[in-house]
């Protein structure tokens, strides 16, 4: 049997040697004294804590939150004017557009004018196909197919998305502005500079706004409802008129 005795030297029964305690490290890097050696210990065991995480870079962390509210499954947006957008991914968006409609047609020979009569516009997307409810009947729609190019609210996605190449980020609190070199307002329109400010919070874009036209109007987009917005259902075949 064998007995393995371990001897401490220069410590009292119970202290506990300190970080810098190892003279040989000091010895080996020539420290000048034990505050430097101290410094010198506590900077490796950092591990470079100075540096930038994804999650502190202004860039990454609007990225990532444009891709969820992109990828959510439901949102309502509202858009400058006070017209509201209610989307179901992957494809389906409900447009309401409040205005007035002419009663009557002013004729040449000076008879009843017009007047405006209130109306309430349904306009529901299902993928490439529009139902728009007629603005005297309100429970009756027309259908038509749309083209490739043409304006829909599935522009606001790819309004979102763009976000992703977002430039001289510069994050102040809970807001973010930025710059884009190319901004297109829809895929396959020509792109032109553009700059603006977009909101984050809970992970999700809040608020996005965007100033790309000579004249600086910014596009302004509220989203609200996120993965919490009623469904988009198309009307039912008894109610398509051909109109």
């Amino acid at each position: 049997m064998s007995l393995i005795v371990r001897k401490t030297v220069g410590l009292t029964r119970g202290h506990i040697p300190p970080p810098w305690h190892d003279r040989g490290l000091c010895r080996r890097l020539r420290a000048p004294s034990a505050l430097s050696c101290l410094a010198l210990v506590l900077l490796t065991a950092c591990g470079g804590s100075g540096a930038r995480t994804d999650s502190q870079d202004p860039a990454i962390a609007l990225r990532r939150a444009a891709e969820a509210t992109a990828d959510a499954r439901s949102f309502e947006v509202e858009l400058t004017g006070g017209v509201t957008i209610v989307y179901q991914a992957p494809d389906r968006f409900e447009m309401v557009e409040e205005g007035a409609v002419s009663s009557a047609s002013p004729s040449l020979a000076g008879g009843v004018p017009p007047s405006a009569v209130p109306a309430r516009i349904v306009n529901i997307y299902v993928g490439t196909t529009r139902y728009r409810s007629h603005p005297t009947e309100p429970s009756a729609f027309t259908t038509e197919e749309l083209a490739a190019d043409a304006n829909s609210p599935s522009d606001l996605l790819h309004q979102v998305q763009i976000l992703r190449r977002a430039e001289n980020v510069i994050q102040e609190d809970s807001r973010y502005r930025f710059r884009l070199s190319s901004f297109a307002p829809r895929p396959g329109a020509s792109g032109v500079p553009a700059e603006g400010e977009a909101e984050v919070a809970g992970g999700y874009v809040r608020t996005l706004s965007i100033r790309y036209d000579q004249q600086g109007f910014p596009r302004q987009l509220s989203f609200m409802k996120i993965n919490a917005a009623p469904s988009v259902e198309p009307p039912p075949p008894s109610a398509l008129r051909p109109y």
